[in-house]
């Protein structure tokens, strides 16, 4: 029996099935796959089971999975890639946008434990000891910084505290053994991974306020804010873009959100 090949539109029925079959009279019975917009025949041919891969989603954690995702399963002649500013989209087929591989953007641990979700963080001394020394490879400044951290105490009676120093914070306050005194840079520069497991690296150079207790009891309060939070998502958003690029040329990538 010689397969055929037929066009299927859809109608009001809705969207036609990945496998249909019928008794045709003085034919017998015959069995159709879907193939895009198509229906090949497949009476004569062993039936295997057919899946529907209708509004099927993959949720991919990091940029090298992704790009090895598309790489072996995508096909640039068919397929899109839309970007927004919180994830990149590739659909396996621009016309029908069903079948879709997604890679959210999402903060890397670095970028949380530094400066939070919105560009600033406020530490306590333990806590900011704790982050220091929990990734000494992201503060630039961190074999001089950490030291002076540790050691600093700031008393509600604080003898001497100078802001006209472009570069530091300088305390000086009393212990037992005399005057201290402590120089702490106003600006700290991160080097980090922007977003999770990403390979690219980002520069931020933060703006470390320092508050003194109020008394005894409590402890001072260190405040480490982006000042340009917005503009260093941005650019690290873009190098993760260009990486991907770099690595799925012949892609179409669109800047915008699909609607479907």
């Amino acid at each position: 029996m010689e397969n055929k090949t037929v066009t299927l539109k859809v109608g009001d029925i809705g969207v036609p099935q990945d496998h249909i079959s019928f008794v045709e009279e003085g034919y017998g019975e015959r069995h159709f796959v879907r193939s895009g917009d198509v229906y090949v025949e497949v009476t004569s041919e062993r039936l295997t089971p057919v899946y529907a891969h209708r509004n099927r989603s993959y949720l991919i954690k990091d940029t090298n999975s992704f790009i090895a995702y598309v790489e072996k399963y995508g096909d640039p002649g068919k397929g899109i890639i839309f970007v927004d500013d919180s994830r990149i989209v590739m659909f396996f087929e621009e016309r029908s946008r069903v079948e879709n591989v997604v890679l959210p953007f999402k903060l890397s641990l670095e970028v949380k434990s530094f400066l939070g979700s919105h560009g600033a963080t406020q530490f306590d001394q333990k806590e900011f000891v704790r982050v220091l020394e929990t990734f000494p490879d992201v503060v630039k400044e961190h074999k001089t910084l950490l030291p002076v951290i540790e050691r600093l105490k700031l008393e509600a009676t604080m003898e001497f505290e100078s802001n006209l120093d472009d570069r530091d914070h300088v305390f000086m306050y009393r212990e037992k053994s005399g005057k201290q005194t402590a120089r702490i840079p106003k600006r700290i520069v991160l080097m980090l991974p922007y977003f999770e497991r990403s390979k690219c690296k980002t520069t931020i150079e933060t703006d470390l306020e320092i508050r003194k207790p109020r008394n005894a009891e409590e402890r001072p309060v260190f405040i480490l804010t982006d000042p340009k939070h917005e503009r260093t998502y941005r650019e690290a958003l873009e190098a993760e873009v260009g990486l991907i690029q770099e690595a799925l040329k012949g892609w179409m990538f669109v800047y915008g959100t699909p609607a479907v």
